[in-house]
């Protein structure tokens, strides 16, 4: 149980990371990010050359949680990832109090610590020269599939 806890606290510990790195860069990396209801919803502004050297994957790893105590076991994925264009969008799903788990307490704590840290960061990068629009995930997974059924006539 103990060796969960200290898991968590080293995936936050990697997010304050991530977030402290977005600080320093702001004047470099096009970014922008907006907090609605239970979600952050960031996006950064990236050419085609740029993209191809980020791993979301690797990044989404950040916010997927495996925790295990003696009430048992479970896995969290708090983040999807959604591109169109030069934009990519990470929604992260933030713990709420609507959360019944045995495990939402843990995740809030730490939780609570980024956001705060997080609204420490500007909301827009200066090297965000222009708004980044925020991405409806859904009309880009119905456009994804209208794709692939017409390809598939």
């Amino acid at each position: 149980m103990a060796q969960g806890v200290t898991q968590i606290a080293e995936q936050f510990l990697r997010i304050d990371r991530l977030l402290i790195v977005l600080f320093r860069k702001q004047a470099r990396i096009a970014y922008q990010y907006d907090i609605v209801g239970h979600y952050v919803y960031f996006r950064l502004r990236m050419p085609d050359v740029m993209r191809s050297n980020i791993d979301s994957d690797s990044i989404m790893s950040y916010f997927s949680f495996d925790i295990e105590d003696f009430s048992g076991r479970c896995g969290i994925n708090s983040c999807s990832v959604t591109g169109v264009g030069d934009v990519v969008q990470f929604r992260i799903r933030l713990p709420s109090a609507e959360d019944i788990s045995p495990w939402r307490e843990l995740l809030s704590y730490f939780s609570c610590q980024s956001e705060l840290l997080l609204k420490k960061i500007p909301q827009r990068s200066s090297a965000a020269t222009s708004p980044i629009p925020l991405l409806d995930e859904s009309k880009v997974w119905n456009n994804i599939l209208s794709h692939y059924e017409e390809s598939e006539r």
